[in-house]
């Protein structure tokens, strides 16, 4: 420590040495001050500085000499400063006004209540004039005068000083209306209505232990251009909080300080840079902090419950995250470690190729960091062989998701020597992988070593993938039965060996049918790419792919929307296979009968689903070309399938004697309404069926409904829909069927 104690620019400093040595200064264009406003912060600051001073039970004064770290606090001499020989120069704040003004209010309160305000007014040189007070405002006049008329009104009323922010009805004389428009001014009362509450019938004494035992690390940058371009570096990051700070107390090395230090400010800066610029985070903190919970997350997962994360821990993942988020990585000195090479390395390998899940893979990281609301420490039952540990587990489906996005290059980039460069093919197959599996909502956070291991020796070696059982313990709670899925080893061929195909595959896994949606297996394109089904000929990858692509685009044009595709859903009618009796779902309640139609993430990967693509692909190959010309347009197409299916079915029912229609199937009666109605039983306003009993049917015991959402999506009963009144002739007519009683 003693090098750092006599270094010029970095000490750790108390508030009694802060103070006399030095004149705070807040610049004009600092950020207001805000934590008065943040009660739960407010708080728990607060309730650590009781908990940490323990006072005597008997005297009630603090006699343990317990410091307390509080973070750094960092400033820089203005330009207007010259006289390097004066023992106490103006420094202007570039980062730590928000830990400042608290405690400067908090040793105001606490001198009032322990009748020490003289002590107070000696130490922060209140009788040598307004403008020599160690913590100053003067360059914001209006917050200024406030703090002068807060310190002469505690003076003169002691501990009765501050009852008036209990009720803004009742102000002092002094206070100004203007006060109350100023926001630093009103955090400022708020902020004290805190304190009293937090300390209200505490009878110790707090005052000495807040002067003398609350530390910062104060680092001087001196140099004024420096320090100039830090705070506005710092001071565009918004309001700092002190989970990272707490953090970096405890994991910078003291050895390292003024390198480390660098770092850190580096990463806020980055943060900063690439946070998602909206209410929800205004300022670069909130991804910091969260990004840090994830980091001890991770580390405590893999290495035990009581390991933290250590300075060397987190510098490795915030070379990850910069380099997987394209961006240089810099060390604290400014040097390039490696540089920003990603982005353009994956469009060189994929040059004019679809790599736009990318993009939507850093959005959804952002994402994630940004909400600063997952508990990331996930009990590893594997390292603990807790059974309390594995329910903990089971029940921290959130943040095991999550982990499927950040753990796996986490981990990847640890496995590297220090300024190894990773390998983008690895990188490139890591993310994607892990970016499909995070959509699907899987959740094996135990098998990502691996996972990850196995990928490098892929590519490392050109070998062959170890896909064993992940273990009975992993398939309970995740249904993971082995490492990789059947279409994760499907798609292993296509990994860097041809490009152009693996890309046309991400295409495909990123169409909304595709991407996403709970309890589905945790695949996407599996059904369509498997080697029995035929579709794709894997001698010719990127012909069948593109194939697929296209006509599942022709298909199903209007994306994945809610009432979308309907002559899809009429011919989906038709099929049926084992347990999955229709393509529909029944989603209402007993007395009545909703069956939801539209939610095409589950429809397209039934095995029915399937069998109506199969046939109707055959049926557009045989329509489409007759002599090389079409005999049956595009426009028609669909129309004349339905047809077709309409016929066959409405025959072989006439065939069998299944004539009875008011004892038909919901199913049947659908393809009977759908066929004769002239508006359909679908619209793109009504996604879902309904039928719903009456008393007196006709023809059949249901009514039929278009269906609708209505509040919070709950599905309801709209129009009614009625077969013409000439409907047993219509059909007759159109499909030789004759009603029988």
């Amino acid at each position: 420590m003693a090098t750092l104690q006599n270094n010029a620019y970095l000490r750790e400093e108390n508030l009694l040495s802060l103070f006399s040595l030095n004149r705070l200064i807040v610049p004009e264009i600092q950020r207001e001050y805000v934590w008065g406003n943040n009660t739960d912060v407010l708080t728990q600051f607060l309730n650590d500085i009781r908990a940490k001073a323990e006072p005597c039970s008997v005297c009630h004064h603090v006699h343990a000499a317990k410091s307390m770290n509080v973070g750094f606090l960092y400033s820089y001499k203005p330009n207007y400063v010259k006289r390097s020989y004066e023992r106490i120069l103006d420094e202007y704040l570039i980062d730590g006004q928000q830990r400042i003004t608290t405690l400067f209010l908090l040793l105001l309160y606490r001198a009032s209540v322990e009748d020490r305000l003289s002590d107070f007014l000696a130490i922060i040189r209140a009788y040598d004039g307004p403008s020599t007070i160690a913590f100053n405002y003067k360059v914001r006049n209006l917050t200024q005068r406030f703090v002068l008329d807060l310190i002469s009104w505690t003076e003169k009323m002691g501990k009765k000083a501050f009852d008036f922010v209990d009720s803004m009805d009742d102000t002092p004389s002094w206070m100004l209306d203007d006060y109350l428009t100023d926001p630093t001014v009103m955090a400022m009362i708020s902020a004290i209505k805190v304190m009293r509450d937090v300390f209200k019938d505490d009878d110790n004494y707090y005052f000495d232990f807040l002067l003398t035992n609350i530390r910062f690390w104060h680092f001087k940058t001196e140099a004024t251009s420096q320090g100039e371009e830090l705070y506005i570096t710092m001071n565009l990051r918004g309001e700092q909080l002190s989970d990272n700070e707490m953090t970096k107390a405890r994991a910078l090395p003291q050895d390292e300080l003024i390198n480390h230090g660098m770092d850190w400010e580096s990463w806020q800066t980055f943060f900063w840079r690439n946070r998602k610029k909206s209410v929800e985070n205004p300022n670069a903190d909130k991804g910091f902090n969260a990004f840090l919970a994830c980091i001890e997350g991770y580390v405590s997962f893999f290495k035990g419950k009581a390991y933290k994360a250590n300075i060397f821990d987190i510098t490795s993942a915030m070379w990850a995250l910069q380099y997987v988020t394209g961006n240089d990585v810099k060390d604290g000195n400014g040097n390039t470690v490696f540089s920003n090479n990603f982005r353009k390395e994956l469009e060189t390998k994929y040059n004019g190729l679809y790599t736009t899940w990318y993009d939507n893979f850093l959005n959804d990281i952002w994402t994630i960091i940004d909400k600063d609301s997952i508990d990331w420490h996930i009990d590893n039952y594997k390292l603990s062989k807790d059974a309390e540990a594995r329910t903990l587990y089971n029940n921290s489906s959130v943040a095991r998701n999550a982990s499927m996005l950040i753990w796996p290059w986490l981990y990847y980039f640890s496995t590297l020597a220090p300024s190894q460069q990773p390998d983008d093919d690895v990188l490139i197959h890591l993310l994607h992988l892990y970016y499909v599996r995070f959509h699907c909502y899987q959740r094996s956070s135990t098998t990502i070593e691996r996972v990850v291991d196995n990928i490098v020796k892929y590519y490392r070696d050109n070998d062959s993938i170890d896909n064993s059982e992940a273990g009975d313990d992993d398939a309970d709670i995740d249904d993971f039965d082995h490492l990789f899925s059947e279409e994760e080893m499907l798609l292993f061929k296509l990994c860097g060996k041809d490009r152009t195909a693996e890309s046309i595959a991400w295409k495909l896994q990123d169409l909304p049918y595709f991407i996403g949606e709970r309890k589905l297996g945790g695949y996407t394109i599996r059904n369509f790419i498997r080697k029995e089904v035929g579709i794709i000929d894997w001698a010719k990858p990127t012909e069948s792919l593109t194939a697929l692509y296209d006509f599942i685009n022709t298909l199903l044009p209007d994306g994945n929307a809610d009432g979308g595709n309907i002559p899809v859903k009429e011919a989906l009618l038709f099929y049926t296979k084992g347990s999955e009796s229709e393509f529909w779902r029944r989603i209402g309640p007993g007395y009545y009968y909703v069956y939801e139609t539209c939610k095409w993430k589950r429809i397209v990967r039934a095995s029915w689903f399937l069998i109506f693509y199969r046939e109707y692909n055959s049926f557009c190959q045989k329509h489409l070309a007759h002599d090389g010309n079409p005999v049956v347009s595009t426009d028609n197409i669909m129309h004349s399938f339905l047809e077709e299916k309409r016929q066959t079915f409405f025959r072989q029912e006439q065939e069998s004697n299944n004539v009875n229609i008011a004892e038909w199937s919901h199913r049947n009666l659908c393809i009977l309404y759908d066929a004769l109605c002239p508006q359909g039983i679908w619209g793109n306003d009504y996604p879902h069926i309904v039928f719903y009993e009456e008393d007196n049917p006709s023809p059949s015991k249901d009514a039929l409904y278009h269906g609708q959402n209505g509040k919070r999506g709950k599905p309801y009963w709209a129009d009614r829909i009625d077969l013409p009144g000439d409907w047993e002739e219509q059909l007759a007519k159109k499909y030789q069927f004759n009603e029988q009683d």
